[in-house]
């Protein structure tokens, strides 16, 4: 689908040279219609007689014309009657192509700005510049880690069904309403953090998942102690005692930092 999207993106900027000299055209004081009839020494009543309908609705016809108020076909069926084409054209102000990387450029920079400060909490905030928002992915990026790691107890082998497990365990506690929408949120974010599914970024990208659940159950993404950001470091010390916290079962703290 991206390949068909952009081979008609491409044929459409390759017409562009054509068509920008049509926007330098402009409609005629009396419009189109009674323009050309005119020229053409027609009164309102031939014409109407070649469209097969009264005079007083030409007239009609070339006042709204004027006013915007015709459509495609009635405009087609006026010029087709005066020995015209009628013709209408999309004009891209700039080329399609470079539209579509402006507007992926500009919700990239968004999309950053939005996760800058769960960023910080890894103590890896960096500014956004151009390179973080057109830089390439890691290669390795979103694929499951195959190596032990020393969080959690989730071996390689049984990632991918440790996770499905706990989706599975939140689309029950979001069915049953086992929790408040808050605290389903959160406790989605911490068994992720549990598995550690990926070599690097399970923070990041836990917060992240904990925000669009927040989201999709009607609350606005979570703060991560935004009260703190002054002292990452201590933001930092505060979000991993949270963590550890609900490792034991108790996830009061975690709540009350993601709100805070």
């Amino acid at each position: 689908m991206k390949e068909s999207l952009s081979t008609i993106r491409d044929a459409i900027d390759a017409q562009r040279p054509v068509l920008l000299p049509v926007r330098q055209v402009q409609r005629p004081p009396l419009g189109w219609i009674a323009t050309v009839r005119s020229a053409l020494g027609m009164s309102q009543q031939i014409l109407a007689n070649r469209l097969k309908v009264a005079k007083q609705r030409v007239s009609r016809l070339e006042a709204r014309e004027i006013t915007g108020e015709t459509t495609l076909a009635q405009m087609r069926e006026a010029a087709d009657a005066l020995g015209c084409d009628f013709v209408y054209v999309f004009v891209p102000r700039v080329p399609l192509q470079e539209f579509v990387s402006r507007r992926a450029e500009g919700l990239a920079r968004r999309e950053l700005a939005a996760v800058e400060r769960t960023m910080q909490l890894e103590d890896q905030e960096t500014p956004i510049t151009d390179q973080r928002v057109l830089g390439e992915v890691w290669t390795w990026a979103g694929q499951y880690r195959l190596n032990d790691v020393n969080i959690g107890n989730t071996a390689p082998h049984q990632i991918e069904v440790a996770v499905h497990q706990v989706f599975d365990d939140a689309r029950a506690w979001i069915e049953y309403k086992s929790f408040e929408p808050a605290e389903i949120a959160i406790r989605l974010h911490h068994r992720l953090v549990l598995i550690h599914p990926f070599v690097n970024g399970n923070g990041r990208s836990t917060r992240l998942m904990a925000d669009v659940a927040a989201k999709s159950l009607g609350l606005k993404p979570f703060t991560w102690g935004a009260d703190s950001l002054a002292e990452t470091g201590e933001a930092r010390a505060a979000y991993v005692a949270a963590l550890k916290a609900a490792d034991n079962h108790d996830l009061d703290p975690l709540l009350a930092f993601a709100q805070s």
